[in-house]
């Protein structure tokens, strides 16, 4: 089990798997998995993490063409779909909302943390350099 600290992440009963890409494709990509049902639950933060612009101008940047999705845990996926995003959708979740981030050689797949900021700092952690 492993504990950010200083990132606002409560990682109780997660088991993050340091150096195991959770997409093998190479490129940052990035899945945030949600229940659009519960986005009024969420807190005003974590809310805008979903909805706001400023997380998608920083995968627009951070990531590789079409390497991010923010979608609904209840989407199902056609034939024509990228099958990175079908394959990433069936992995593990203990609850949501989820992110998973990956470069294709290092990764993390938890709860989506409390605010923009500190999601942003995580992807961070672990995007390499375009």
């Amino acid at each position: 089990m492993v504990l950010l600290g200083g990132c606002g992440i409560n990682l109780v009963n997660v088991v993050v798997t340091p150096d195991v890409a959770p997409i093998t494709d190479l490129g940052n990509r990035c899945l945030i998995v949600y229940e659009s049902a519960d986005v009024a639950k969420m807190t005003a933060q974590q809310a805008v993490i979903i909805t706001g612009s400023r997380l998608r101008k920083y995968l627009d940047m951070a990531c590789i063409k079409d390497g991010w999705r923010i979608i609904d845990a209840d989407t199902e996926f056609t034939g024509g779909d990228d099958v990175i995003w079908v394959e990433a959708m069936r992995l593990p979740r203990d609850g949501g909302p989820w992110l998973i981030c990956s470069t294709g050689k290092k990764g993390f797949s938890g709860p989506l943390p409390d605010d923009i900021d500190t999601t942003i700092d995580l992807l961070a952690t672990y995007f390499e350099a375009k």
